[in-house]
């Protein structure tokens, strides 16, 4: 699954957008250090909304179909490589009621490559995926959805790290 990953941010790379990959198995190896200890069903992926329609003109044209278009991120559906593969592809990483655009988080100095299965995949800094975990938390509760597995996000994620770091991300945050 890193490998399919891996080769759609290829793919957009190669037609000169840059994509960012949270959640799934990037967050699991950020927070367990494993990317397997984590389920999903899905990848998500970001790119900036000026490059959205041409990054999904560009998987469609790789064979995904798209499920589901909503505001502000697009199911899309298929193989590639004989690897069956839904892409949750972004143009911001949370919908309408708690948007944040992706300048606000790929332009930042926390921005970073992480390994996955020997996979090197662009990502967020763990302060960043500790913001996404909490606001999925409350959004996955809201709608009555399994929400658990992200508390534990949360819960390892301010374990891990330094009360400082942490004490910094507040006072950033305030």
């Amino acid at each position: 699954k890193s490998t399919t990953t891996s080769m759609i941010v290829k793919i957009l790379r190669d037609a000169g957008i840059e994509a960012a990959t949270y959640k799934g198995p990037v967050l699991a190896q950020i927070v367990y250090r494993n990317h397997t200890l984590r389920e999903f069903r899905d990848f998500d992926v970001l790119v900036r909304p000026d490059d959205f329609k041409r990054a999904v003109a560009i998987l469609r044209g790789r064979g995904l179909r798209v499920d589901n278009d909503w505001t502000s991120e697009w199911h899309l559906a298929g193989e590639i490589e004989d690897e069956p593969l839904i892409i949750d592809l972004h143009k911001q990483v949370m919908d309408f009621s708690l948007p944040l655009a992706f300048g606000k988080l790929a332009e930042t100095p926390n921005l970073r490559v992480v390994t996955v299965a020997g996979h090197s995949l662009s990502t967020f800094s763990p302060t960043t995926h500790l913001l996404l975990c909490c606001f999925y938390l409350v959004k996955e509760w809201h709608n009555g959805l399994p929400f658990l597995q992200y508390l534990l996000d949360v819960t390892v994620l301010l374990h891990d790290q330094p009360e400082e770091a942490w004490s910094s991300f507040l006072a950033r945050a305030d």
